[in-house]
Order: structure tokens, then C-alpha cells, then sequence
């Protein structure tokens, strides 16, 4: 059953339950299309140092081009 009032779940939290109630949970809150993107965007991000590294060797590329 999905809690329609709080966004924490029950005393253990939804850190047990990330793949089944959870999941269920923001499906509910959000709509399937708006999760569905939500989880699209979550796996396309990546730590900001990475990013800066990434950032620096194109530019570095570029200028010896």
C-alpha cells in the first residue's frame, strides 16, 4: 500500500524497499512519464570533478588542434 501522506515510509525507511515500494511511491507522486524521465536524468548524471576533468581534455584537445 503507498503512503498518500508522508514521503518517508515506515520506521525502516526506504532504503530497504528503494526497487519495490518506494519505486511505487514516486510513480504515484509523479506519474509514470515524469518518473520515467526522472530515471532517465539519474543515470545521464555524473560527478561534478569527473565533468571538470572531462571539460579540461576537450579543451585541451582543441587548443593543440
Amino acid at each position: 500500500m503507498i503512503n498518500k501522506i508522508s514521503h518517508w515510509g515506515n520506521a525502516q525507511g526506504w532504503e530497504f524497499k528503494k526497487q519495490t515500494d518506494y519505486r511505487d511511491f514516486k510513480i504515484h507522486q509523479l506519474g509514470q512519464e515524469r518518473y520515467d524521465e526522472l530515471v532517465k536524468r539519474s543515470n545521464t548524471l555524473m560527478p561534478r570533478e569527473k565533468a571538470i576533468k572531462n571539460l579540461m581534455k576537450m579543451l585541451a584537445e582543441e587548443s593543440n588542434n
